[in-house]
């Protein structure tokens, strides 16, 4: 019986390490993927290369205001000097349904070349949208 599972046990490694080399490809493309989907740990600090980054500065006050340029396609760090809600669109009016998004707080978002709308939630500030490279 010993020997029947040393047996299963080898070929269960074997199994995991030959998906690794059977489909470099595949786990080379995972790696290298330039956005950490949402939820993950490591959003909260990644690093947006800010040298060569657009940037667009939007007034927040209690009336909805839209980045005037819509960003490119790629990661989109978001981050405002107080409390706001967001919204995403080619002409977005943000009201306060939609995103909360914390004061001095960085948020990263996936964009497909939209404009982000902000208003305040309770006192005006300025929100900062950063393309990241």
């Amino acid at each position: 019986m010993l020997k029947a599972f040393r047996d299963h046990y080898v070929l269960a490694i074997a199994c995991f390490v030959g998906a690794f080399v059977a489909f470099p490809p595949l786990y080379k493309a995972l790696a290298d993927q330039p956005y950490v989907p949402a939820g993950l740990s490591e959003n909260l600090s990644r690093p947006c290369n800010v040298l060569s980054a657009t940037q667009q500065n939007v007034t927040v006050t209690g009336t909805s205001a839209a980045t005037s340029n819509a960003t490119g396609i790629g990661t989109i760090r978001v981050m405002c000097t107080q409390d706001a809600y967001m919204t995403a669109g080619s002409s977005p009016t943000a009201t306060t349904s939609h995103i909360f998004l914390p004061g001095y707080t960085p948020e990263y978002f996936y964009s497909t070349g939209t404009k982000f709308a902000f208003i305040r939630d309770t006192t005006s500030g300025v929100c900062q949208v950063l393309e990241c490279n």
